[in-house]
C-alpha cells in the first residue's frame, strides 16, 4: 500500500513537472495558446479563412482541380451568409465590439462596416443611441436594415444554387449537413 502511494505520488510530480516545464516554453516563445499566439491576441482572420477552407475541400472530398472552382464559391457562400445573418461582414454584432469583446468596446474602436447591411446596421445603431430620436427615424432605420438583408439574401440563394450546381450529390449532402449551404 505504501508502494502505491509513493508511485502516485511520483506520477503526480512529474506530472506537474511537465506542466511547468511546458508553460514555462510557452512564456519563453511569448505565447500561451495553441497555434503560437499570445493570450488576449486575436487570431489571423485569413488564416482562419484558410483553415476553414482547407477543412472544407478535404471534408468534400474535393481534388485540387475541383477546389479551383469550388472554393472561390464556397467563400462568396460564407461571406453572403454572414452579411445576410448580422451584416458586419463577420465582424459581429454590438457596434463592431464582436460578441465575447463588448466589455472591451469603449476602448476599442469599432470597425468600419464594408457590406450595405453592416452600414445600415451601424445607421440604426446611431439612431437608436439617440434617445430622442423618434419612431419614424427608428421605423426608416429598420426598414433599411431589412432591405439590405433581404437583398443580401437574395444574392446568397443564387449563390448556394451555383455551388449546388458544381457539387456532386454526395458533396452537397455534407455541404448542406454541415451548414456550409441551405
Amino acid at each position: 500500500m505504501l508502494k502505491h502511494k509513493a508511485l502516485l505520488a511520483g506520477i503526480a510530480a512529474a506530472v506537474v513537472g511537465l506542466i511547468c516545464i511546458s508553460q514555462g516554453i510557452s512564456q519563453q516563445a511569448g505565447t500561451d495558446q495553441p497555434g503560437g499566439r499570445a493570450r488576449g491576441q486575436r487570431p489571423d482572420p485569413a488564416q482562419v479563412r484558410q483553415q476553414m477552407m482547407d477543412r472544407m475541400k478535404e471534408t468534400l472530398g474535393a481534388s485540387d482541380a475541383e477546389w479551383k472552382t469550388l472554393g472561390p464559391m464556397f467563400e462568396t457562400v460564407t461571406t453572403l451568409s454572414r452579411e445576410a445573418r448580422d451584416g458586419m461582414g463577420g465582424m459581429g454584432g454590438m457596434g463592431g465590439a464582436g460578441r465575447r469583446g463588448a466589455r472591451n468596446a469603449e476602448t476599442r474602436p469599432a470597425p468600419e462596416p464594408t457590406t450595405e447591411t453592416g452600414k445600415t446596421m451601424q445607421a440604426l445603431s446611431k439612431v437608436l443611441d439617440n434617445k430622442e430620436a423618434k419612431p419614424a427615424e427608428i421605423k426608416s432605420a429598420l426598414q433599411a436594415v431589412r432591405d439590405a438583408r433581404a437583398q443580401a439574401e437574395a444574392k446568397l440563394a443564387k449563390a448556394e444554387k451555383d455551388v449546388r450546381a458544381a457539387l456532386t450529390v454526395r458533396q452537397e449532402g455534407e455541404a448542406v449537413r454541415r451548414g456550409w449551404i441551405r
